[in-house]
């Protein structure tokens, strides 16, 4: 997504372009985290902690894609916040 921000431009034929040509990744991807989260939740028997490990894993390859691939400059104190926050809410759902 932070590469789509920053390389497609915001009109209908680029957009509809770019996701037809990524469509055969996102499908792939989609069925990985699909049974990740099968097979997660088969091991640890807590939903809620899959769902906010993923999430929190997300965020953070968000934040060093952005930074690294896409070259935007992200705010150290407010991402490592938002991390600690989400990092706080695991945690009280592995109890």
């Amino acid at each position: 997504m932070s590469w789509q921000v920053k390389a497609v431009p915001p009109a209908i034929i680029p957009v509809m372009k770019y996701n037809l040509i990524m469509l055969p990744l996102l499908f792939v991807a989609n069925a990985a985290l699909g049974i990740g989260f099968i097979r997660a939740h088969e091991t640890i028997r807590n939903l809620p902690l899959v769902v906010a490990g993923q999430s929190f894993m997300y965020y953070a390859f968000l934040a060093a894609f952005s930074v690294l691939l896409v070259g935007d400059k992200v705010s150290v104190a407010r991402a490592v916040m938002g991390f600690v926050l989400i990092a706080v809410g695991v945690a009280m759902l592995g109890r």
